[in-house]
């Protein structure tokens, strides 16, 4: 895979990323989603979330776990149907079979 940055760049990126989350935090307005994050470590201050960076890190993987999932979801053919299908024996627009 072709990238613009250096592994170093994106180490330090990530690192900077976590700090940021650890120290800055985020907005987050959902009332569960914040006991869900405080519940596993996260702490609230002034109205944001702060995320520690293992708690940020299991996240990340968690996501990109549900990113693989959905990503491999959508290669599943899917079934294109035209709206009319059902009253013409199942031919599309042109009288194919779709």
């Amino acid at each position: 895979m072709f990238s613009f940055l250096s592994p170093s760049s994106i180490e330090s990126i990530h690192n900077a990323t976590l700090r940021i989350l650890s120290e800055t935090g985020v907005g987050i307005n959902h009332t569960g989603a914040r006991e869900m994050l405080t519940s596993h470590g996260a702490r609230i201050e002034k109205n944001r979330v702060l995320l520690p960076p293992d708690l940020a890190e299991d996240l990340l993987m968690l996501f990109g776990e549900l990113r693989e999932k959905a990503l491999a979801e959508e290669e599943r053919p899917l079934a294109v149907a035209d709206r009319r299908a059902r009253h013409d024996g199942g031919a599309g627009r042109d009288g194919r079979e779709l």
